[in-house]
């Protein structure tokens, strides 16, 4: 598992678990923004949480991300944010996600896991009045863009959790009112299981971890709620999806979840694969079939 907090320092550009590239310069997308990469817009307190924030300068907007030069593929991603992502002005976007550039096409689609938190896209009847989007766009066809979203309200100071973990068939999405890794079922906000078959493959190591904060159509747009613009990250992890004794359960499940051996296939020994007797709803550590 790659664990990142604490291992910070935007000025060395380090985060997400290695080299970074905060962006700044001329408009660019996503909503045609200023990004920029000065510490009033990007930046890392002395807890080592990273912040992202939208502020005006000069009667202009800066909008901020920071783009891993790392490519993780396959695996469960986990976003540790701080605060209230439910209540923004209608026009910010605040993303979580996985992008890969070498796959443009001529209407500049890319591959692309996203959670978004957001008001903006409700041109969408299907979107009115929610506030959190799960998707997935993949390079074929290029405006494929599969959502699943959940209204939601949440405390001051709230902490939550949000993770997509990326299958080769298959991706899970979940957002979670806790910094738990295992949280109750109570403490569910949304999940989403996308079966495909619009699947980002995993190209030559060149998709990134993206997260940003941004205004939807930034040219023709001013910010009536000004009171939360910012987006901030206690922490990310990385898991593969290892499973060394082959059962189709992953290690960090086997070790969490089930209380199974990651090394052990059978780990009650009753000649049932420990995978088979989850998914079956048998007792993996029953001592039967």
């Amino acid at each position: 598992m790659y664990v990142f907090n604490g291992n910070v320092c935007i000025r060395k550009n380090h985060f997400l678990g290695g080299p970074v590239i905060d962006k700044g310069g001329e408009r660019v997308g996503p909503g045609d923004n200023y990004f920029s990469h000065s510490t009033n817009n990007v930046w890392v307190d002395t807890n080592g949480y990273l912040h992202l924030k939208i502020d005006q300068r000069n009667g202009t907007y800066y909008a901020a991300e920071i783009i891993s030069q790392q490519s993780f593929g396959h695996g469960r991603y986990r976003f540790f944010v701080d605060g209230r992502i439910d209540n923004y002005d209608e026009n910010i976007v605040a993303g979580l996600f996985t992008y890969d550039t070498e796959f443009l096409d001529p209407d500049s689609s890319t591959n692309e896991i996203d959670i978004e938190f957001t008001k903006a896209f409700t041109s969408n009847t299907n979107l009115a009045g929610k506030n959190a989007v799960f998707g997935s766009k993949p390079e074929v066809p290029s405006n494929y863009f599969h959502l699943h979203n959940s209204g939601y309200t949440l405390p001051a100071n709230a902490l939550t959790l949000h993770s997509f973990t990326w299958f080769t068939d298959k991706i899970d999405f979940k957002s979670q009112k806790t910094h738990d890794l295992w949280p109750a079922q109570s403490n569910l906000i949304a999940e989403f299981n996308y079966p495909g078959p619009h699947i980002p493959p995993i190209s030559q190591g060149t998709e990134q971890v993206r997260l940003n904060l941004w205004i939807f159509q930034a040219l023709n747009t001013t910010l009536v709620n000004t009171q939360n613009l910012e987006l901030v990250f206690r922490d990310f992890h990385f898991t593969p999806l290892d499973d060394y004794d082959g059962d189709g359960l992953f290690d960090e499940d086997e070790t969490w979840i089930y209380i199974t051996d990651p090394n052990d296939s059978d780990t009650d020994g009753d000649g049932c694969n420990d995978g088979d007797e989850v998914n079956s709803e048998t007792q993996p550590l029953g001592g039967k079939c």
